[in-house]
């Protein structure tokens, strides 16, 4: 996934079964500016928020929870997971100003 001003890209990647994002730098190298994990079972999809400062990740369609990273260093710095038993996520939607975050169950 590539961020809104096309200078950098999110790369999702399993390294001994756990999930990671990995931030390159989209320039003539491909720099990787950052990697960390993240507290997913199973990334579902990943999309870059608040200025390309942030990505939210979302977990697979068995879970249903949302997770927000600072780019920069890694950290977590949200994390919703409803107390409701059933399946996950369907459809996840962020407002363009990127305040509000709809996010669809499959239930």
């Amino acid at each position: 996934m590539f961020s809104e001003n096309k200078k950098f890209a999110a790369l999702a990647e399993r390294k001994d079964a756990k999930d990671q994002i990995g931030i390159y730098y989209a320039g003539n190298d491909w720099k990787m500016v950052n990697q960390f994990d993240v507290d997913t079972y199973d990334l579902q999809d990943i999309k870059f928020i608040n200025g390309d400062s942030s990505v939210i990740v979302w977990d697979t369609n068995l879970e249903s929870r949302i997770l927000i990273y600072s780019v920069a260093t890694g950290n977590l710095v949200t994390k919703f997971e409803p107390e409701v038993i059933g399946l996950g996520i369907k459809k996840l939607s962020i407002s363009p100003n990127d305040q509000i975050i709809a996010a669809g169950l499959f239930d």
